[in-house]
């Protein structure tokens, strides 16, 4: 081992404390560097006992060469890490040195000899005990440097998680121990960045966040570097600027708002806080800074106001006021939008619920508060009325009120909030509709009695001509005396028939749409045959035959006037086909069937002809009222859509075009057994 003279120590002792009062101005001397006692009591410098000063310290002196092999440790290394000295002395990587941290500290010695000597202090790492104990050390040490360069580092370590059997320390030196872990523990374990750098801005520590945000894997690698070495140079020109103000200034920054860029290129948005690092003489000697990560809080915030900015738009689009009552002192709040509804200029608030009622019309006024009052009697949570307001320079308008009552925990309503939307012109142009209906209905009823008297006269342009027919033979019979009371019965029989089908006419089209009608049983076949006593002329003159089939006595529920007009109906449009297309033996079928089934019975009526089918592109739209094949004086379209009406709506029945080929029509009534 090297010989240490008194002097070179003195001043190696002296430069030791004189930095780590600098750099660390809170701690006392006593708590880490030995050598403060031994220099406070040199008087004179031989009287030093620097072996006990050595073997009795509870810090452990090491030395190492340029090359970080240790040429000296002092001996209660083995009183505490249980190593001879022989197996430390010589040895680049000490035994004490966990594998799984080796790779670490030879990094660190590489730093510290080759790239960049410079001092360290306080720097915790893991060890363990010769019997296999893990332990935390502590470590300080300087660099001292010779006419070729740098010559080696002297230092000091402690051991702070010290096994029980060996504890020296007194209670001071503990609590400084347990301060430091805590403090470590703090900083690392804090939301927040946090670093130190010394007058050079050069960095001598940080917690965990912030070496993630720079990209450095450990605090070693931090230590000695500056900005312009670790950051992008427009990361690094702000923070100069704010170390730079903390320095020359002496005033702390305070919730500075900066962007930054992250160790993968990110930019980020920061809250920085910087004060200066002073000493106990006041100099500063260094800068304390934090800053936090504010970019989700910045984006909310945007986020926030273009939602309240929509917000406010969509208010104002849709004329939504909002406002809050205090039920305890009726003090009203009125949103902006409420305020220009009512006519006033947005100011700071309005308060009152007195001047919101006085807007509203007085019957309005009344039936408002009396329907607060039952809600709240009822415990409703949620109204909704409509009012009538009146707006500060008189204009009237309508009001569409919501509101939630809100209820403590004794069930005592304290609290109403609502919207109130201005719909005077869904109000006004709903009357105009109401207006404009009632005008379209009043036409329509014209409209419709104009087409009623169209399909009466429609209706009655064949019995008329029947009866026409039926005078003119009477007459010819009359002047060639042929004329008998036989006759006249005949004819009078057959006029009378005529007649009695025009008065039904007129009744069936008056009533064909009425909701109500009185059902009866009635034999269906009777009034096939009463159709086809009115249909005879026609249908002797064109020679049709008409096929009736029964497959037993029928009863049927309806009514018999409705039947007979619909098959007048359908029998007048198979007489007018078969005499447009001079059809061959023209025949009309007429076929009754039943179907019984458990307690239910069904009746069917086919109605068929040879007149060669229908199209199917009109066989979509016969049923559709006005649609009509035929010239405007022989049809007007309604017969069928007439017809289908009875069938449905009167005798709820069904009436449905089954087959386009034979004209085939199916008529469906409920049966009686």
């Amino acid at each position: 081992m090297p010989k240490i003279r008194g002097s070179s120590l003195a001043v190696f002792s002296c430069f030791l404390l004189t930095f780590r009062s600098v750099l660390y101005p809170t701690r006392s001397a006593t708590e880490i560097w030995t050598f403060q006692v031994a220099y406070t009591m040199i008087e004179p410098m031989e009287a030093i006992d620097y072996k006990a000063l050595v073997e009795e310290n509870t810090h452990i002196l090491w030395q190492m060469d340029e090359k970080g092999v240790l040429v000296y440790v002092s001996p209660n290394i083995e009183k505490f890490l249980g190593f001879p000295r022989e197996r430390v002395i010589g040895r680049d990587i000490p035994p004490f040195i966990p594998p799984e941290r080796q790779k670490a500290y030879r990094s660190f010695l590489h730093s510290l000899t080759k790239h960049f000597p410079r001092p360290f202090h306080l720097t915790t790492d893991m060890a363990h005990h010769a019997d296999g104990t893990p332990l935390l050390t502590e470590v300080s040490g300087l660099p001292f440097f010779g006419p070729e360069g740098l010559r080696g580092y002297r230092g000091t370590g402690r051991i702070l998680s010290i096994r029980r059997e060996y504890q020296t320390f007194d209670s001071s030196q503990e609590a400084a121990i347990r301060s430091d872990i805590l403090f470590k523990t703090v900083v690392n374990t804090l939301p927040i960045r946090i670093f130190w750098k010394d007058h050079r801005f050069r960095y001598l520590g940080a917690n965990r966040l912030f070496l993630e945000d720079i990209g450095i894997p450990s605090e070693e690698k931090l230590i000695g570097k500056d900005d312009y070495t670790l950051l992008k140079s427009e990361t690094a020109d702000v923070c100069r600027r704010g170390d730079l103000k903390v320095m020359h200034t002496g005033q702390g920054l305070f919730a500075k708002e900066e962007k930054v860029y992250r160790a993968d290129g990110r930019e980020i948005i920061v809250s920085m806080y910087k004060v200066p690092l002073k000493n106990a003489k006041g100099e500063i000697t260094g800068i304390v800074g934090a800053y936090v990560d504010i970019t989700r809080l910045k984006e909310s915030e945007r986020m926030l106001q273009e939602s309240r900015f929509r917000l406010k738009e969509a208010q104002d689009l849709a004329k939504l006021g909002c406002w809050d009552l205090d039920l305890r002192n009726e003090e009203m709040e009125w949103s902006e939008e409420m305020m220009r509804m009512f006519g006033y200029p947005p100011r700071k608030s309005i308060t009152g619920f007195d001047l919101f009622l006085e807007h509203l019309s007085p019957t309005d006024r009344t039936r408002l508060k009396e329907r607060i009052a039952e809600a709240i009697q009822k415990k409703e949570s949620f109204l909704e009325t409509t009012c009538e307001f009146i707006r500060k320079r008189g204009e009237r308008g309508w009001l569409h009120l919501r509101a939630q009552i809100v209820y403590d925990y004794e069930e005592a309503a304290f609290w109403i909030k609502g919207t109130v939307q201005d719909i005077s012109q869904t109000v006004e142009l709903r009357r105009k509709v109401e207006e404009k209906r009632a005008l379209l209905d009043h036409q329509n009823r014209l409209l419709q009695m104009g087409r009623l008297l169209e399909n009466i006269a429609h209706q009655w342009k064949q019995p008329l001509a029947q009866i026409n027919v039926l005078l003119l033979e009477m007459e010819m019979a009359f002047e060639q005396d042929g004329f008998d009371q036989k006759s006249f019965t005949a004819f009078f029989e057959r006029i009378e028939n005529l007649t009695h089908y025009m008065g039904e006419t007129i009744e069936n089209f008056q009533k064909y749409l009425s909701p109500k009608t009185a059902l009866e049983v009635f034999d269906p076949r009777e009034t096939v045959e009463k159709a086809l006593a009115i249909l005879q002329d026609p249908l002797q003159k064109k020679r049709i035959l008409v096929e009736t089939e029964w497959q037993e006595s029928i009863s049927i529920v309806g009514s018999s006037k409705d039947l007979l007009h619909v098959l007048l109906v359908i029998l007048n449009n198979a007489i007018d086909v078969l005499t447009a297309r001079n059809t061959c033996h023209p025949k009309i079928t007429l076929r009754f069937t039943q179907r019984t089934k458990e307690e239910n019975c069904e009746c069917f009526l086919e109605i068929a002809d040879n007149g060669g089918g229908i199209d199917p592109k009109i066989a979509e739209h016969i049923f559709d009222p006005y649609f009509t094949t035929k010239f405007d004086s022989k049809g007007r379209g309604v017969g069928l859509y007439m017809a289908r009406m009875i069938v449905e709506n009167r005798m709820q029945g069904t009436l449905e075009l089954i087959d386009m080929k034979t004209s085939t029509f199916l008529l469906t009534f409920r049966g009686i057994r």
